[in-house]
């Protein structure tokens, strides 16, 4: 019955008058029509008939197109859009703003000026990277800014790195396969070697602030500086108040190449997480 219902349907279409056909020959007539007005000087209706002539072809070509390539742009947009309303409400849930397909795009110039335009009002920043090179280390307008943030807001900044000082067989093997792979310093030295280079490079930078406030009641415990040693680092994180950035370690790529995310509000799911993460961490490292 219903391969014969089909079959009606399909003996109709070609039995019945087309009417794409009875439409477009409707707006051709109403435009002979306006000329045979206009060669009789009758311009009004003349002008009548050929607007009706033309709006009927327009919507017999634009139906046409609809049908013939998916429907009704409008209706289509309208869909998209209220698809990327729904993605976008749900990532405002989740915390995160924005996403990044490299970790080294949050740092150009124009993001280290924005971390810096942060770290002036900060009362609360965590780092935690392996060495934190990429993130801070060399960074002069970044280490001005923490220090300034000690200096006017009493900016609590905790700092967590890993640590190759002492041998020890817990010590993950996953991070010196990453500082090989990421090349911190030239060929040559060992990767402990390297790795060792970068981190006193940050521990300096960092007790170099710390000197600067140890005879301040207030602000000497401001700065605190940590090191794991019995496990390794899965991801980078950059905390100053209400924002944060993470970008995880990734075997299959580099560090510069990861993808990372800015996640902001500090009851949003994932940046409690990530800061959940941070403090176990952190309650897993040592004073250096």
């Amino acid at each position: 019955m219903k391969h014969n219902d089909q079959a009606d349907d399909g003996n109709a279409r070609h039995d019945g008058v087309n009417p794409y056909i009875l439409f477009t020959a409707l707006g051709i007539t109403l435009v002979l029509v306006s000329a045979i007005c206009f060669l009789l000087k009758i311009e009004m209706l003349a002008t009548l008939f050929v607007n009706l002539g033309v709006s009927v072809v327009t919507v017999v070509i634009v139906e046409f197109i609809w049908r013939r390539y998916g429907g009704d742009p409008i209706v289509k947009a309208i869909v998209s859009l209220r698809r990327a309303v729904k993605q976008i409400g749900e990532l405002e849930l989740t915390g995160i703003t924005s996403i990044r397909l490299q970790r080294r795009q949050f740092e150009q110039p124009e993001h280290l000026a924005l971390w810096c335009r942060l770290l002036g009002s900060a009362t609360h920043v965590d780092l935690m990277a392996f060495t934190l090179g990429a993130e801070v280390s060399g960074k002069r307008e970044i280490m001005a800014g923490i220090r300034q943030s000690i200096s006017l807001n009493l900016c609590r900044v905790r700092v967590l790195t890993l640590d190759l000082a002492q041998e020890t067989p817990d010590f993950s093997s996953v991070a010196l396969q990453r500082i090989q792979e990421e090349e911190l310093f030239a060929e040559g030295r060992g990767a402990r070697d390297r790795f060792r280079g970068a981190l006193q490079q940050t521990w300096s930078q960092f007790h170099e602030i710390q000197k600067e406030f140890s005879d301040d009641p207030e602000r000497k415990e401001c700065l605190q500086l940590r090191a794991v040693t019995h496990t390794t680092m899965y991801l980078s994180i950059v905390c100053i108040d209400d924002r944060m950035w993470v970008s995880p370690y990734l075997s299959s790529a580099r560090g510069g190449d990861s993808p990372a995310f800015e996640i902001s509000g500090t009851q949003t799911p994932l940046f409690q997480l990530f800061q959940n993460e941070f403090d176990h961490m952190w309650n897993h490292g040592s004073a250096v």
